[in-house]
């Protein structure tokens, strides 16, 4: 299910109009909202500074962003990527990744383990092994 949405923006590299479709935008909108909950760094990016500051590429194609998060985030559960198309003045919406850590975080309260987001058992032994190597002075 596609659904476009007419954003007017005065910005010089793009046009005065264009459209953001999704790919699915109710999984988009639970990626969004678990993104919120675990990140707020990567949700204010996506949310205020994208379409302003011109960090989309405009160009024709698939393209991946990286979005903006802490070193333990990333060591963790790796990079926030945004996934979009560019087809003429649309931008197609693709995917929020990790997209299993933002669908479980949609679903149910945030849990923490020393100040960092975790689904799973194995994130906790990541969380530990991180806070080790910081002890140790290996990573």
């Amino acid at each position: 299910m596609k659904k476009d949405v007419l954003l007017k923006h005065e910005l010089p590299k793009y046009k005065d109009e264009y459209k953001i479709t999704y790919l699915d935008e109710n999984e988009y909108r639970k990626l969004l909202k678990g993104l919120k909950k675990v990140n707020m760094l990567a949700y204010k990016q996506i949310c205020f500074d994208l379409v302003g500051n011109n960090e989309l590429d405009m160009t024709q194609g698939k393209h991946e962003l990286t979005l903006k998060t802490n070193e333990e985030f990333k060591k963790i559960h790796g990079d926030i990527k945004l996934i979009y198309s560019t087809i003429g003045d649309t931008i197609l919406i693709e995917n929020l990744e990790p997209s299993n850590v933002l669908i479980e975080y949609h679903n149910r309260e945030k849990n923490m383990y020393k100040g960092i987001p975790f689904v799973d058992n194995k994130d906790i032994f990541k969380i530990n092994l991180l806070k080790e190597m910081k002890k140790w002075k290996l990573n």
